[in-house]
């Protein structure tokens, strides 16, 4: 670390990194490591190594070959005064006025080249800025020195800060004003996350007046009229954005944000969205804030989105600040975008279009989907199309849902025969989405789903939750042309496929449980023989997985509950043999439900519940020999699973799920639904088509709890010889599961 440059080994390459900076830095990373995985054996060296690092940070310059070792050492050294075991020998005044004068300004400092990149590399400007690779730079790294410095020396850190500060705010020049900001940010923010902006700060600093005197000017200038820079404009941006929850009174400056967004400075247009974005999303704009300005808003972003920051194809950047903005500002607008929905279309497949050659930018491409759900659920539902109980959609939803198609077929169609794979599943979602508002296929759909059945376009696996989702949509409204067109044996094909890998196992349940609820018994009934053999066959090989179980449990509970314990146990023989349905329910169902009865999804849960509650009341010599252990067993593994379970007792479950909230859809990536995290290739769109599947016993039992009830007195009351069995089950620990020790299957 004391070393002296060598003539050899100088570099006169002020911008690249050479072999002694990067040892340097090296040994102060193992130092930092040393320091802080073996604290004790280390005291003994620290206070030599830090002053030896503090001694090399006052040499170093500012030029971008240093960055690397600059920003490791002030991390050290905000590490060593953090920790608060060396708190003396940095709580004199001096040392403390050393630091900030030596290091700390400095380092708060905006170099030449910082300018260069804020004009000619704004990307990298506002990823190093907002994104987590800001804890790379010099600036950062010097804010968290500060804020080290007040853990322990709060008052004597302040006191220097703001002499500091008063000599920056003195000076003319721009960039001491741009140092103050970052300055007075570092000594204002205790606690803070990229999601929350500052959540402690403090006491203090008087922000309300440091915003008032320096922070609103900035705002209210344009940086052609009156002189401002535009970074001093983005800093005060960015400080509204940090501080929103902190500062009152905010709505005024929605129209100068709106201004803001069409600025030709690309830094400046973002952090205007990415401020737009943040306040939305922690309420601070609402609707009746927004709405007198939706018109300049949406304006100013797609003016942003229709031109990317680059007349170069190889440099332009695809701003998913600003389509984020989009997003949210079409949640909270709801049915206010409705006039403007065709236009906001328009402009969204514009940009589909121009991005499917290279989609280059995965949030850009993300949010560009999730604008178009959003704008889809709003104007549906606001044409009185919530749906409710499983009924169809009203006509103005279909017919909403239908002008949509007109719009996004023919570019979607585009996608799927060029292939794009980045775009496909996301495809996929919006087409299932637009189905949960129609009545019935359009010619349109009905072409496409003999492709959709066709195995090559199964092969990749980011298809794979999204076409499964997409397949169970066209099952609640296109029956019938399953049936006439001959689809339900290639239907079968893919829950077949599906169920071969672990990893798409929950989908082909899903498709299996959507073609028993959607198809005439008649035509599913010759095809259960073989559907359970393959499930039998699959569960021999895997009994031990919890959640192949508890898939299997919940559709044996759904054909129990649907079609009688006696036609579950026919089927069962049928496929596997005399005794089978017995076997599997003792040896493999019931002590998976003993040893997890949480399911991962609680409409499954009630399915297996009420086919559990049927075999034990109805046929429980069939199933568990009479009032034997293996029926006290099963009986307490359902008391357990309707414990660990509790909503389904309590009045059913959600049938279709409403329009999520406004704080969703926030760095969405890689989806919730079972298994979509397998492939990076697939993310859920938060405002995609509904994942909450209907509850198939919501009408015959509305209560859970009190159909248990009655269905056990009934069976007290008619076979007295199970009194002492449901006496057992009660008193049984599986009936009274600790939770703690159990998670999601």
């Amino acid at each position: 670390v004391e070393l002296g440059r060598p003539l050899s080994l100088l570099s006169h390459d002020d911008d690249t990194e050479g072999p002694i900076e990067a040892l340097q830095a090296a040994i102060v990373e193992n130092i930092a490591l040393y320091a802080s995985k073996y604290d004790e054996e280390f005291q003994p060296y620290l206070q030599r190594f830090a002053a030896a690092v503090w001694q090399r940070l006052m040499h170093t310059s500012r030029h971008e070959k240093y960055d690397h070792l600059a920003v490791t050492s002030i991390g050290f050294l905000a590490s060593v005064i953090a920790n608060g075991v060396h708190t003396a020998q940095f709580s004199d005044e001096a040392t403390l006025k050393n630091i900030i004068e030596s290091i700390v300004a400095p380092n708060l400092q905006l170099r030449d080249s910082d300018l260069e990149q804020f004009e000619d590399n704004p990307k990298e400007f506002i990823n190093r800025d907002l994104e987590a690779a800001d804890a790379e730079t010099r600036r950062r790294s010097a804010r968290e020195l500060v804020q080290a410095m007040c853990k322990h020396h709060e008052t004597k850190t302040t006191q220097l800060c703001i002499a500091h500060a008063s000599q920056l705010l003195a000076s003319t020049n721009w960039r001491d004003k741009d140092a103050f900001f970052q300055l007075v940010t570092a000594l204002t923010i205790r606690a803070e996350s990229q999601r929350a902006g500052a959540t402690r700060t403090s006491n203090t600093i008087d922000l309300p007046q440091i915003f008032s005197q320096h922070i609103r000017p900035e705002l209210l200038k344009s940086s052609q009229e009156n002189g401002g820079h535009p970074i001093l404009l983005a800093d005060a941006i960015q400080f509204v954005c940090t501080f929103r929850n902190q500062l009152p009174g905010l709505t005024e400056f929605i129209p100068v944000l709106a201004t803001h967004c069409q600025s030709r400075h690309v830094v400046v247009h973002t952090y205007a969205a990415y401020a737009l974005e943040r306040l939305i999303y922690s309420h601070q704009f609402k609707r009746q804030d927004l709405e007198p300005y939706l018109t300049q808003l949406f304006q100013a972003l797609f003016a942003v989105i229709d031109a990317p920051d680059s007349t170069s194809i190889e440099k332009q950047w695809e701003n998913e600040y600003c389509v984020k903005a989009v997003m949210r500002l079409l949640l909270v607008a709801d049915t206010a975008v409705a006039p403007a929905a065709q236009l906001i279309t328009d402009k969204l497949v514009k940009a589909l279009a121009r991005v499917c050659g290279n989609p280059r930018n995965p949030k850009f491409n993300h949010y560009l989907f999730e604008s178009l759900a959003v704008l889809i659920r709003v104007v549906c539902r606001g044409s009185s199309c919530e749906q409710n109980n499983g009924n169809q959609p009203s006509v103005q939803a279909d017919a909403a849902a239908s002008k949509f198609e007109v719009l996004l077929f023919p570019p979607f169609q585009s996608v799927l025969q060029m292939a794009v794979a980045e775009f496909t599943p996301y495809v996929f979602q919006i087409l299932a989405l637009l189905l949960d508002f129609k009545r019935e296929l359009s010619p349109a759909y009905a072409s496409l789903l003999p492709p959709l059945l066709h195995p090559t376009l199964w092969e990749h696996r980011g298809n794979v939750p999204a076409l499964a989702q997409l397949l169970e949509a066209y099952l609640r409204i296109g029956t019938r042309l399953i049936l006439d067109e001959g689809h339900l044996e290639p239907y079968l094909g893919v829950f077949q496929k599906l169920l071969a890998s672990k990893l798409s196992e929950p989908h082909a349940f899903h498709l299996l449980t959507a073609l028993f609820l959607s198809l005439p018994p008649q035509q599913i009934d010759p095809y259960l023989p073989t559907i359970f053999r393959l499930l039998l066959t699959r569960l021999q090989h895997n009994r031990d997985r919890v959640g192949l179980v508890h898939y299997f449990t919940a559709f044996i509970g759904l054909l129990a509950g649907k079609r009688g314990p006696s036609f579950l146990l026919q089927s069962l023989e049928a496929a596997g043999g005399q005794g089978v349905g017995a076997n599997v329910l003792q040896h493999v169902i019931i002590p998976a439900l003993i040893s997890v009865p949480i399911f991962s999804e609680e409409r499954d849960a009630k399915h297996a519940a009420v086919g559990l509650v049927r075999l034990l009341s109805e046929e429980p010599n069939a199933c568990f020999s009479g009032p034997s252990p293996f029926w006290t067993n099963a009986a307490a593994a359902l008391l357990g699973l309707l414990q660990a379970n509790a909503k389904i007792t309590q009045g059913g479950l959600i049938l279709v799920s409403p329009l999520a909230d406004i704080t969703a859809g926030d760095d969405h990536f890689v989806g919730n639904v079972p298994g979509a995290d397998y492939d990076a290739a697939f993310s859920q769109l938060a405002f995609g088509a509904t994942t909450a599947r209907p509850d198939a016993f919501a009408t015959d039992v509305p209560d859970l709890g009190a159909y248990v009830q009655t269905a056990f007195t009934n069976l007290a009351a008619s076979r007295p010889e199970f009194n002492q069995a449901l006496q057992a089950a009660h008193a049984h620990p599986a009936a009274h599961p600790n939770l703690d020790d159990n998670t999601r299957a």
